[in-house]
């Protein structure tokens, strides 16, 4: 992946060469969906730490959410990261607790 090439982000050690992934996720989810089912928080209920750990898309963060620890994926401006974070979401929206 390009981004490693130029930022470890946290890896031991840099990748130097990247393995092509074949064809593009084909999926659109509409963030205004999660919005209307509930599934996002108000900004205001939460707090973020520190960093926890860094990947391609984004960072992972120790949170405080109504006073419970958290952790909080803050993702890079890329419409990639986010189409693939939403479909990621939608999928564990399925689970019960």
């Amino acid at each position: 992946m390009k981004h490693y090439q130029k930022d470890a982000d946290g890896l031991c050690t840099r990748l130097k060469l990247s393995v092509p992934k074949k064809g593009e996720p084909e999926f659109s989810v509409d963030s205004q969906e999660f919005e209307k089912a509930g599934w996002t928080i108000k900004l205001d209920d939460l707090k973020l730490g520190e960093v926890l750990g860094k990947g391609e898309f984004g960072d992972a963060m120790l949170g405080c959410f109504r006073g419970q620890k958290v952790a909080v994926k803050v993702l890079k401006d890329n419409s990639k990261a986010v189409q693939t974070f939403l479909a990621e979401a939608s999928v564990m929206t399925c689970f019960n607790s």
